[in-house]
Order: C-alpha cells, then structure tokens, then sequence
C-alpha cells in the first residue's frame, strides 16, 4: 500500500521546524496521511550543521530525531538504516504493509450519538477501525491487557464529571502491535442529555425519540424554547420518548431534564434534528404509463417523472417506483396488496420498465396494472394506471 506522504525542508530553528508541522498535520484529514519536516539546524558553537526529522501520522508526533542517518519510516516508526554524513540527501520511505502498524481510529458513541461532545453516563461504546484480532483499551495512554477484538466495545470512563480520553491499540494474528494507541476524547457530565430519533425521516407524529439522560422528567418540544423554565409539559422521563411535530419539513426537536419541580433550573438542552414528511410525491401525466404486447410478452414502460415538491413544500424525495397488476379486477390505490412486478431502469435512471407473461392476447386486456411512487418517508403516491391492450 502507498502511503501519501508530505515532506518540507524549513531552514531554521527546531522550535520553528515543530511549528511548521504542527500546522501542517493540523490540517490533514484523519486518514492515512504522513507529514515529515526536515529542518537544518547550524550549531555556532561547533560550526557544525545537521539536520533533524519531525515525523507525523494522522495528526500525532510519531517521532522527532537528529538526522545523522538515513532513516525508513515504517508502519509509522521511525528505524535507523545506514550512517551517512549530515550533508548526504536523506531519502524518506513510507512502508504501508499493514496498516496494523498505524493507531486505530476510536470513536465514543452513546445512545446513538457518535462522538458526542459530552455524554451524561460513564458507560460508553467505542466504535474501532480497522478489525484486529485483539485490542487494548485503557483510560491511560499505557495498557497490557489484550482482550478479543470487538466492535463497538462497551467500556466505563473513570467517575467523575470532566474531559475524558480512552485509548486503544490493536493486534493482529502475526502478534503485531499498534506502534500508538488511537484515541478518543468526550466531556462526562452528568447534567447533560443526548437525544436521537428513532428515524431521521419520518411521516407520522409523535416521531420516536431515544433518549439518555441522569434525570427523572424531561420536556421535548418541536419549537424553540429560550431555556428550561419556559417548557410547556413536563413528563416522566424513560428511555424512549415522543414528541408532537407542529409542521412538515426539517424540526430541531429539544429536550431539558430536571428531577422534580423542586429543580428551579433544568439542564439542557438536547437537541436533534428530523424531517417530518406526510406528502406522497406527485406523479404528472408525462410519465407516460403505456403497454405494449409481442409475442407472449407484456411490456409496461414509463417515464421516471415524479416529483416530492408540492408547491412551496419540500417533501423528503422519491425513493422507488412500484408497479404492481391483476390479472382479472382493477388494482388498489398507493400499490397495496396486488402482485409487484420486478422494474429495471436505464443508465441514466430517467425511463424504467417490466415485463410480465401473458399466455394469449385476449388474456391481455384483463390485466390492470398500476404505477405509484413512494417517498424517503415511506409515503405512496395513489398512482397511475393502465389496462392491457394486445
């Protein structure tokens, strides 16, 4: 595997050469990306010039070393190869073998939410990649325990409200290490609430909420409130939730906490976001339903033209088209409980079709066959239809 690598040679002091890389892995994405500065250092006192490495992986110091040698970058450590004098080129290499070699990425996940910026328990998932056959966790940057490989992996952050990090090395079979632990940080407080619909789009109301929080009443409202004191209904609080949507369209859902009427002051907000959608997609006559018949074979063909904008409504998009028929009686509104058939659509996803057996043409115009089109929010357009013609 190759690996990108970025290498900059800044004339200087190492103070200023450390500046320079943090500031560049700071805007590198967390992915398999290296920056290496070589920086240049003249020693007055010995007249003497050498050089020193600053290498960097996935935004963190792997190491910092006194360029007298040529070094090899591997698996994200740097090794000494050959001794050469300060003023030979040094020639950098990326060995990406295994990527077992690099820390994992870590991500904290509690009730749904991945990395949230605080969670109210200290009971938390942590989502790890890449697999391994064994991993470590620890609260510490240090651990020793290797424990079969799982993904995502309950773990306990140390008691106590504050910032917390946990940190993961992982194993491979062959016994190779992670050379660095990946980490992940969050804020635990026990006065906080994380909340998560149970589907991001939805077309009924009250929209399912899951929710985590240390409290005993809680108050969600699809409106904006200016703080605690103003929430309209207070009910006790469990681990799922509902709430009334007011109006279609994208809803900031908030939530506060409190343990009884005694507490003056909730705590929150939590807040999420769903799109509320009851509106099936329009279906225009341009969508041209037609039928045509050759041989034993009954073709329905159709334009994909349906729309989810509703004049000034914007509906959550057209998902699928289903096509459905009968052979003896006219078919129901929205493509309910007839026979489905199997569509296949063009390159472009513009046109779509399906074919369907029909033994003899006079069997042909007892078909009826019926096209709707359905939304991301499970809504179902009554449809068009069509009725066999041979």
């Amino acid at each position: 595997m190759t690996v990108p690598a970025h290498v900059h040679h800044p004339r200087g002091n190492p103070d200023k050469a450390k500046n320079i890389a943090e500031q560049l892995a700071a805007k590198l994405p967390l992915s398999s990306e290296a920056v290496f500065v070589i920086y240049k250092v003249y020693d007055s006192t010995s007249g003497s010039r050498r050089r020193g490495l600053l290498a960097y992986w996935r935004r963190q110091l792997l190491q910092a070393a006194v360029l007298f040698d040529a070094y090899k970058i591997s698996q994200g450590v740097v090794t000494q190869v050959i001794g050469v004098p300060a003023s030979t080129p040094v020639k950098l290499v990326v060995d990406g073998s295994t990527s077992l070699g690099l820390p994992p990425t870590v991500a904290i996940s509690q009730g749904g939410v991945v990395k949230p910026a605080k969670v109210p328990l200290a009971n938390v998932n942590l989502i790890i990649t890449p697999a391994a056959a064994s991993m470590c966790i620890a609260n510490t940057p240090t651990c020793t325990s290797f424990i079969p490989f799982q993904s995502p992996a309950p773990w306990s952050l140390t008691p106590g409200d504050g910032a917390k990090t946990v940190y993961v090395f992982i194993r491979d079979a062959a016994g190779t290490t992670s050379a660095m632990p990946g980490n992940a940080s969050t804020v635990l407080e026990a006065k906080s609430g994380l909340l998560v619909p149970v589907a991001a789009i939805t077309n009924k109301t009250p929209a399912a909420l899951t929710v985590t929080a240390n409290a005993n009443e809680i108050c969600i409202v699809d409106k904006p409130v200016a703080s605690g004191s103003d929430c309209p209904k207070w009910v006790a609080k469990t681990s799922t939730a509902s709430v009334k949507l007011s109006a279609e369209g994208q809803r900031t859902i908030t939530a506060y906490f409190r343990d009884s009427k005694a507490d003056t002051v909730p705590w929150g907000p939590a807040t999420t976001t769903l799109f509320y959608d009851k509106t099936a997609p329009v279906m225009p006559k341009t969508t041209n339903l037609a039928g045509s018949y050759s041989g034993t074979n009954f073709t329905v063909t159709f334009k994909a033209l349906a729309s989810d904008v509703n004049g000034k409504k914007v509906g959550s998009g057209v998902k699928e088209y289903v096509l459905v028929y009968n052979p003896a009686k006219s078919t129901k509104s929205k493509c309910v409980s007839d026979t489905a058939l199997p569509i296949t659509y063009s390159t472009d996803g513009t046109t779509g079709k399906a074919t369907l057996t029909i033994a003899t043409p006079d069997l042909v115009k007892k078909h009826k066959f019926r096209l709707c089109a359905r939304d991301n929010a499970g809504n179902t357009a009554a449809g068009l239809t069509l009725t066999g013609k041979p």
